[in-house]
């Protein structure tokens, strides 16, 4: 794989990052919001389905994760040998 598409896949996996960081901020807000409930609200339906939404975008979280590690791997992989010579 050449350098260009190399960078490209690096440009990926910044998108990827800043796309977590905001789903973190969203689950942050979400948490707040719970905690926010009215004590009368905090063991309704409504208060797990906005517990269970997290926890299923924590583990969303955790496969963007695994991309970010393989998608890596991938790179080191590709990247070209030390011997001075580029596969651009």
């Amino acid at each position: 794989m050449n350098k260009d598409r190399r960078e490209k896949l690096l440009e990926v996996l910044s998108t990827i990052d800043e796309a977590r960081s905001q789903i973190q901020d969203v689950i942050d807000e979400e948490n707040e919001a719970i905690d926010n409930l009215p004590e009368s609200l905090q063991g309704s339906e409504r208060a797990m389905k906005m517990t269970n939404g997290i926890e299923y975008i924590e583990s969303l979280i955790a496969l963007l994760d695994n991309f970010d590690k393989e998608l890596y791997k991938v790179l080191d992989y590709l990247k070209p040998k030390s011997n001075g010579k580029s596969s651009n």
